[in-house]
C-alpha cells in the first residue's frame, strides 16, 4: 500500500478521504492546508498526494509546482469542487497538465481507490 498525504482545507471532506483511504490499507498524513503541505513534504517521503485545489493561503496549484520541483516527487492527484467564484473545470485547468490525476468532486469511493490505483501505476488520468 502507499505512502499518502491528504491536503484538504474542508474537514468533512478530510475526514471522508481518510476514511475511504484508511478502509484501502494505505498509510495516511493530513494536511489542512497547502501552507502546512509544504512543511509535511519537506519533512515527509509520500508515494502519492491527494491536493484540493482551491485553498486559502497557499493553494493546491502551488503545493503541485512544488511537487514538481523536488528530486523525487510523489504522484498527485487532484482534486475539486470548484467554488464560489470558479467552477471545478476551471479550479482543474492547470492541474490538468501539472498532477498526474484530476478528480472532480464529488467523487465515489471506488472513483477514488481506481485514481489512487492507475496514478500509482503511472497511468494518467483527468475527470
Amino acid at each position: 500500500m502507499a505512502n499518502v498525504l491528504i491536503v484538504e482545507d474542508t474537514e468533512g471532506v478530510r475526514q471522508t478521504l481518510e476514511i475511504m483511504l484508511e478502509n484501502s490499507g494505505h498509510t495516511l498524513e493530513v494536511a489542512e492546508n497547502g501552507k502546512a503541505a509544504l512543511q509535511r513534504l519537506e519533512r515527509g517521503r509520500y508515494d502519492i498526494v491527494i491536493t484540493d485545489i482551491i485553498m486559502p493561503e497557499v493553494d493546491g496549484n502551488d503545493v503541485i509546482l512544488a511537487i514538481r520541483k523536488m528530486d523525487r516527487p510523489p504522484k498527485v492527484i487532484a482534486i475539486s469542487g470548484g467554488g464560489m467564484k470558479v467552477d471545478k473545470d476551471e479550479a482543474l485547468m492547470l492541474a490538468r497538465s501539472q498532477a498526474d490525476t484530476v478528480l472532480k468532486k464529488p467523487f465515489t469511493h471506488r472513483e477514488l481507490q481506481d485514481a489512487v490505483a492507475r496514478t500509482l501505476n503511472g497511468a494518467q488520468s483527468a475527470a
